[in-house]
């Protein structure tokens, strides 16, 4: 019996009755059950509970890039279940599985995406939308120089170029730690990176930057910058040796 309705309770049938839940997992039929034991009369009445129960449903916000595939996916419990994915508050047609794929060729694909999942005899249930913007996918058009040597306490600077159409933002490593503007480093953001009075300490052969835009990540090329000059820093003194 659908327990949306409001059942009437049995003539002298008024003592608080014991109630057990079977999910969906355990019901043997699919859907999820209450039994209600009937103290007075005896008796035991099943109530199939026609409600999907949503397990998983895609992300709030999704941004994907040209040229992938869109693919958003409801796990619900039930049985019996209908789905229908709608764009925009409108019906896709034929969009009636669990699972929604669709090419991405364009803008077009962008929108606010909800699949609404009704158990047979039942309930409708439709989780919260899901809104997917469309972007180009970054990429980088010029790498770093693989190789700068430089001397010692001199300003140096790499580069890269990059797409500008999704966008993107920037971020210098070296070594896989994240460089802060500074002092010693300037455009730690920008896609020009500027390190002031080089030594030693500040040379490592993987310098590289993360562009970042819409839909996705891509990391350049190591840049190493050196210092290959052996510098004296103390000069010998004069000695008189006697024979």
């Amino acid at each position: 019996r659908d327990i949306s309705r409001e059942m009437p309770i049995a003539n002298g049938d008024l003592a608080p009755e014991p109630q057990t839940f079977l999910h969906y997992d355990n019901s043997g039929n699919g859907g999820a059950l209450l039994l209600s034991a009937n103290e007075v009369s005896g008796t035991m009445s099943v109530f199939h509970i026609r409600i999907p129960e949503i397990v998983s449903s895609p992300p709030a916000v999704v941004n994907i890039c040209i040229g992938d595939d869109l693919v958003l996916r409801v796990d619900a419990n039930g049985a019996n279940l209908s789905y229908q994915w709608a764009k925009n508050g409108v019906d896709i047609p034929d969009a009636d599985e669990d699972t929604y794929a669709v090419a991405v060729n364009g803008s077009g694909e962008s929108g606010t995406y909800t699949c609404s999942v009704t158990e047979a005899g039942g309930r409708t249930v439709t989780p919260p939308a899901t809104v997917v913007s469309v972007y180009k996918r970054s990429e980088i058009e010029t790498q770093p120089r693989p190789l700068t040597q430089v001397s010692n306490n001199t300003l140096v600077s790499i580069y890269i170029t990059a797409t500008d159409e999704s966008n993107e933002m920037y971020q210098w490593y070296k070594a896989g730690t994240p460089l802060e503007e500074s002092e010693k480093f300037e455009g730690t953001q920008t896609n020009t990176l500027t390190i002031r009075y080089v030594t030693f300490a500040d040379t490592s052969s993987y310098y590289y930057c993360v562009v970042s835009g819409g839909c996705n990540e891509v990391q350049s090329d190591y840049a190493a910058i050196l210092i290959p000059e052996i510098f004296i820093t103390e000069e010998p003194e004069d000695q008189i040796l006697c024979p």
